[in-house]
């Protein structure tokens, strides 16, 4: 059974933004990390969980369609 690929986005209430990828693993879920930190704002830190290192699923594509 595929993982479901899900953002977590949590907005305090100084407005600092901090996001999980889920589902997306290796290159592709940096890239996606790489493209939400350009439109989010400044990149304060950066931490790779376990599932960075998983085997990459060759159906997942990283696709910006927000113009």
């Amino acid at each position: 059974m595929a993982s479901k690929e899900e953002i977590e986005l949590i907005i305090s209430p100084e407005g600092q933004v901090e996001f999980t990828i889920k589902g997306i693993s290796g290159p592709n879920c940096e890239l996606l990390a790489k493209k939400l930190a350009e439109r989010l704002g400044v990149l304060t830190s950066w931490k790779r969980h376990a599932e960075y290192y998983q085997k990459v699923k060759p159906q997942t594509k990283v696709q910006d369609n927000t113009g």
